[in-house]
Parts: C-alpha cells; structure tokens; sequence
C-alpha cells in the first residue's frame, strides 16, 4: 500500500461511516481517475446537462445528496473542457486542505479577474481584490488579514451593530400585523447591509432607511449573483461569450463607485490611531491604496445577501423551536439581563447563543461547500485525481448526513457545546460554513458577531413563533428559503 494510501483509510474511524468510496477501494491499488463512479453522459456534453438545467439550479442541494446517495462519497462528472469530483466525506475535506498551494485556486471565481482585468481595469488597478484568483490575491489577503484577524477587531463593532438591531426592531413594532405578523427577509439584507458598510466603509449606507445607494446596492448584488449563477459551471472561455458577462460588469462597476464615493469621504476624516477597520487598512496600506475600497467592494458583494439569508434562517430555526427560544433567552437573562445592552465581554460569556448559530449554519447553510482546483496529481480516497481537476466540497451534503451527525433533521444546538451529552463526535470538517485553510473567509467574525446580536436582540423583546410551515430550500447561486419566512413577534416587554 501506497504511503498516501495508507494514511487516507488511516483517517476513517472505525465503525464511524457507513459504506463510503474507501471502504469499496481495494487498499492495495491507486485507482485511476476513469474508475471513479458517476452518472451517465452524453457525447461531447458529458454530464452539462445536468449541471445547466433549471431543475438542477434551483435545487443543487438535493442533486448534490442524489449524486451522494446513488454513487458514493466521491462523483466524478466532465463538461466540455474540464473534470470536475465531488466531495461528502469530511475525511476527503481534510486531505484537500491539506494539500493546498500558496493561492488555492477557486475556479468560479476566473470570472471575476477577467471582469475586473478586461472590464473594469481602470478600477482594479494595483488589486483585484480577494474574489480573485491573481498573484496580487496573496498580497491584498496578507494585508487584509493582519486587520481582520485581529482578536477584538469584530467584537469593537458589538455596540454599533446593536444599535442597528435596535432599528430593525423598532421597524418591526411599526409594521408587525394585528397578529405579530411580518416577514424579514428584505430588512435583514438592509440589516447586514449597514452593519458590513459601517465595520468595512466606516459609514452606514442607509440602507435600512431606504437610502438610494443602500437600495442600488443591495439590488445590484442581487442581480449580479444570478447573472453568475447562469454561467457558473461554464468554462471560462464560454462564460466570456454570454451575455452575463456584460450585465455583472455593470452591476459590480456601479457598487465599486459608490463604495469608493463613500470610502473616500471616510478616508479624508479618518484618523490612523482610530480603533476601526478603517483605520487599521489606511495604516497598514496607505491613504492612497484602492485596498480599502476593493476590500470593502468584496465584503458587501460576499457578505450582505449571504449574512441576510443566513439571519433569516437563523431566526427561523429558534422561532419553530420553543425549547431552544427559552433556553437562550434564560442565557440573555443571566448575562446582561432582560432589558439590558451588549457589550462584547458580555457575547463572549453567550455559549448557547453561539451554538444555535452553528447549528443554525449546519441545517440550513447559505453556502452549498467551497471549490478548489487541483493543480498537481493528488490522491483522494485512493483514486488518482489528475492536475487541472475542479473539486467540489459538498459541505451542505456532510453536515446533514447521519453518519456525521445524529439526528440530523433536528435543530439541536446542544451539539456545540463541550462536556454536552449531545455533543457531536464527527470531523471537524463535517461542518465548516465559512471554509477553510487560506480561502476561509476573512470575515467570518464579524459575520458571526453581526448574527449573534441580532439573535440576542430579537430573543430578548420577542418570543418568536413560526407562521410559515415546514420552510424548504432552493438554490440559486446561494441557499434561500422556498417560501417566505414569517414570523410572529410577540413582546415580552
């Protein structure tokens, strides 16, 4: 057996999975990249048809569990010009990060250097931000990270974003129907909206004003996202013939302006000794540099849609479950009281609160798993995977898997938390919504904190009931809900 060999069926603990892609591979063998099972394919397409259909867009998550449940832990599928494998097994997830280059690539994200380079040149000059694949990535992601890395760099922002809370409150008292009634998925991307523009620009855009600006943005990145969808498993070269190409181009061109209208303004009376984002970017790059604006371009385009769905289905999953809404606001209670304010001390005493938002990410991720090119010949599960390779973690697929995590249809925040009996045994990779290695995302703290005071903020004044039924998925480039999310909000002061 092949030292690599050894050490994969190594890292399967016994009598843990059920039958998966190493317990079928003889033990003895590399097997070669021909012998990995998939679905049938067509001639010259190959599997294309899958992968581009409407069927399939709107419901990647449950094609991805199909191609699971039907062919194994490892899918091989070919569309004109590329090889692409998906990943279920944690296990696999851990040996693709551990094989990782100084920039992994990300395939999906070709398109946005050929935009930003061929399009829109003459806005990303010096960078082209961290939804890119260039050299001046590890460059622009080395500076970014010495200030979002930071221990207390998000937790700064606690009182400020709560604030913002305390906004989206108030609107729901004015709006809420006879019953309690009303629905939050438009407010909840304002929400983030102004939270991600006042950590990463050092203003609120107004969005939850209805703020011209606030409302382009949140339109634009709506729109761009589904121009990406369209072509997403496209190869490149045919991606750059669609008319998508020209439609992202103006929506990203039109957000990059206003951005950097509103960042120059912050530049100009910002000080380098301030405790902000900011500040720390205009130290560590110059006044001069477009990093803070690319950076801040990216943090609104990666985080206000997906931060706004994930709320949403956080809120969702504590409203349909008592028992959890009442052990969380008992936690509120002993911590800051049931009327008081946040401090960040006070989030980091809030353990239950944290694990209802990884439980929240695990059921209901708003991010299907990561990508990765495969750029010399590796080993995965004792099948020889050529250079040039696209893989796919299949993230959303692992975390519900019963293999990984018991129960896994029921919100059960318990499993987060140490010394718990039911505390989950998997992977660490079985769960891992905001990536991994070098391509996590460098702003998962300040997502998080933003989701917790919104949690904290809401358990605290309402009891929250479920008025929409079983809630179900679809995909578009993102996860969303298949309904709309309504909830009645019943104060309980």
């Amino acid at each position: 057996m092949s030292c690599k060999v050894a050490q994969i069926v190594r890292m399967v603990p016994h009598g843990k999975r059920m039958a998966s892609t190493l317990s079928q591979v003889d033990p003895g063998e590399i097997l070669p990249f021909s012998a990995m099972p998939g679905p049938p394919s067509l001639p010259l397409l190959g599997h294309l048809h899958l992968l581009s259909s409407k069927k399939t867009a709107l419901s990647m998550d449950k094609f991805q569990t199909s191609l699971m449940e039907q062919h194994g832990d490892m899918v091989r599928l070919q569309v004109p010009g590329k090889n692409m494998v998906f990943l279920y097994n944690p296990d696999h997830f851990h040996v693709l990060s551990r094989n990782e280059p100084r920039i992994p690539i990300t395939p999906v994200f070709d398109i946005f250097d050929y935009i930003r380079t061929h399009k829109l040149g003459t806005r990303y000059t010096s960078s082209k931000g961290l939804i890119s694949n260039m050299e001046d990535w590890y460059d622009t992601r080395k500076a970014v990270q010495k200030v979002m890395m930071r221990p207390n760099s998000a937790m700064h922002y606690v009182p400020e974003v709560e604030e913002i809370v305390l906004e989206l409150i108030e609107k729901v008292e004015a709006e809420k129907d006879p019953q309690g009634k009303y629905e939050l998925n438009a407010e909840l991307k304002k929400f983030a909206t102004d939270a991600i523009s006042l950590m990463f620009i050092g203003k609120k855009l107004g969005a939850m004003q209805d703020s011209e600006d606030g409302k382009m943005i949140i339109e634009n990145i709506e729109k761009m996202m589904l121009k990406w969808g369209d072509i997403l498993f496209l190869p490149l070269w045919l991606q750059k013939m669609t008319p998508q190409i020209s439609h992202m181009s103006k929506f990203i061109g039109e957000t990059y302006d206003v951005v950097r209208k509103h960042i120059d303004q912050q530049i100009s009376v910002t000080h380098e000794d301030d405790k902000t984002v900011l500040a720390s970017l205009i130290k560590q790059c110059g006044r001069d540099s477009v990093i803070p604006a690319v950076f801040a371009v990216d943090a609104l385009q990666a985080g206000s849609e997906t931060t706004g769905l994930q709320s949403n289905f956080l809120l969702y999953n504590v409203a349909k479950s008592p028992e959890v809404q009442e052990k969380l606001y008992t936690e509120i209670c002993d911590t800051i009281g049931p009327q008081g304010r946040l401090t960040d001390a006070a989030l980091a005493k809030m353990n239950y609160t944290k694990a209802c938002l990884t439980e929240a990410m695990r059921i209901n991720p708003v991010s299907l798993g990561g990508m990765r090119l495969i750029e010399r010949d590796t080993v995965i599960g004792g099948y020889q995977i050529p250079k040039g390779t696209e893989v796919i973690r299949c993230g959303y697929s692992a975390g519900m898997d019963t293999r990984n995590f018991k129960d896994p249809m029921r919100f059960l925040p318990e499993r987060w938390l140490r010394a718990n009996k039911d505390r989950h045994e998997s992977n660490a990779f079985a769960n891992i919504p905001f990536g991994h290695g070098a391509r996590s995302c460098i702003g998962m703290r300040f997502a998080k904190m933003e989701m917790y005071v919104l949690l904290v903020k809401f358990v605290q004044k309402y009891k929250m009931v479920n008025e929409s039924g079983e809630v179900g998925t679809r995909t578009t480039l993102t996860v969303e809900p298949d309904r709309p999310v309504i909830l009645s909000f019943h104060n309980r002061y």
